[in-house]
């Protein structure tokens, strides 16, 4: 008789499921308040030597009408100053814990060239003076937007020495921009492109989603070879995912790829970008640069400092971040929030015992690297029922077969625990 683990795969690849990007562990719909936690305690037997450093900036021109991310579109600048006087407080206090041991450095968003380029001097001036981040020996990544760059906003970001910027391009076809609320110049992509190019970043990738409304195998097909066209060494696709209090999911009707049509336009990418000279890294990453990562170097293993509003910090047993929300007027108040916060105090996360971090272990080392032959013995029904359906390869390592990395989100949600998925099940979306 199959276990409740294989009824509940063989049911999701049948429908061909994409239940939400799974990268880590547990999902922030997990978290919750927490009794009062120093910084000073959370962090005082962690290792320190190669943490992550992530820098959340909130901020766009425009809402895209897939996005539930911690995402404001402000009325004016007003708001910028005050943040980022927030986030030189907030670095202030973790210099005090963290003296210079970051080994990754990634500006996220919201879209973080939203910031003029004295204010990225400013942000990056502060990194450097607080914590000793230097963003070439970081592998320092800013993700950008094509209506947001500017040739001093490119040339400030390569003299500070970022080493990869992520372009949020996420379709070639004007229609489907469109049909997501992606209102700008069609002309931004390229002149962005080219901004990119002659500054020589070592590292540049575009992103792009696939599943778009009204998008097709041709269309697709059309935006892949753009992308493989253009001098990005990178590229990042991602499924679309609908979810809850986005435009997208207002909609009445949506003229979107079923799951298996969207199946397709993956299987597509990965011949024709292997074709194109391209390596697959994971589900959504692919390269063409010839080099290698340095080290197997995974954010929640080896921990990462959030600075931000809705930054999230990993050390061994607890994840926390300020409160997620999606609505423009919860946002801008939580933003507020953060700006008048004491960041001595954490008050909202999840603590992971000895049971939830085996799972974020296996979890991340199936997305990624591979894990040794018996770490698959701490879940043998969920490994049973991966080998079944040739999710899983046994060998030196365990690793993801190709039809596992097809379906990676499935995988990766088998292993979370039953608390975790009563958490996500009950957590309530504002209004």
């Amino acid at each position: 008789m199959p276990s409740s683990f294989s009824a509940e795969l063989r049911a999701q690849l049948e429908a061909c499921a994409y239940p939400g990007y799974v990268y880590g562990y547990p999902h922030k719909k997990a978290y919750r308040p927490l009794p009062p936690v120093s910084v000073v305690d959370a962090w005082r037997d962690e290792e320190r030597s190669r943490l992550f450093a992530y820098v959340h900036l909130p901020f766009c021109n425009q809402r895209c009408s897939f996005c539930n991310l911690f995402t404001l579109v402000p009325a004016d600048r007003s708001v910028i100053r005050p943040y980022l006087d927030a986030l030189t407080r907030q670095m202030d206090v973790y210099a005090r814990l963290i003296p210079s041991g970051f080994s990754r450095l990634y500006i996220g968003g919201g879209t973080p060239t939203y910031l003029e380029a004295a204010e990225l001097r400013r942000l990056f001036g502060d990194l450097r003076r607080l914590l000793g981040v230097d963003p070439c020996r970081t592998q320092g990544c800013i993700e950008a937007s094509p209506d947001t760059l500017d040739a001093e906003k490119v040339e400030t970001l390569a003299e500070l020495g970022i080493q990869r910027l992520s372009l949020g391009v996420q379709s070639f076809d004007l229609d489907e921009l469109q049909a997501v609320n992606r209102r700008f110049d069609f002309i931004a992509h390229r002149e962005a492109i080219d901004l990119i190019a002659r500054a020589g970043f070592p590292r540049f990738n575009i992103d792009l989603i696939y599943g778009l409304p009204g998008q097709t195998l041709a269309s697709w097909r059309h935006s892949l070879q753009q992308a493989i066209d253009s001098p990005a060494n990178g590229l990042f696709l991602y499924p679309l995912y609908i979810r809850p209090l986005t435009g997208l999911a207002r909609r009445s009707s949506l003229d979107a790829p079923t799951t298996h049509q969207i199946a397709s336009m993956y299987d597509l990418a990965v011949d024709r970008l292997r074709l194109a000279g391209f390596r697959q890294v994971t589900m959504r990453q692919f390269r063409r640069d010839k080099a290698e990562e340095a080290d197997d170097y995974r954010c929640q293993r080896d921990g990462m400092l959030g600075l931000g509003a809705g930054a999230r910090s990993y050390t061994t047993a607890l994840h926390y971040s300020t409160p997620w929300r999606m609505v423009a007027r919860n946002i801008r108040t939580v933003i507020d929030d953060y700006i008048a916060a004491d960041h001595h105090w954490i008050v909202h996360g999840f603590r992971l015992d000895a049971d939830e971090q085996q799972r974020r272990h296996v979890i991340q080392g199936l997305l990624y690297a591979g894990l040794a032959p018996h770490e698959a013995d701490t879940f043998p029904g969920e490994f049973a029922a991966l080998e079944a359906e040739g999710l899983i390869e046994r060998g030196e390592h365990i690793k993801l077969t190709p039809r596992g990395v097809r379906h990676a989100d499935i995988v990766g949600g088998l292993f979370f625990s039953p608390r975790v998925r009563s958490l996500i099940a009950e957590y309530e979306y504002d209004t």
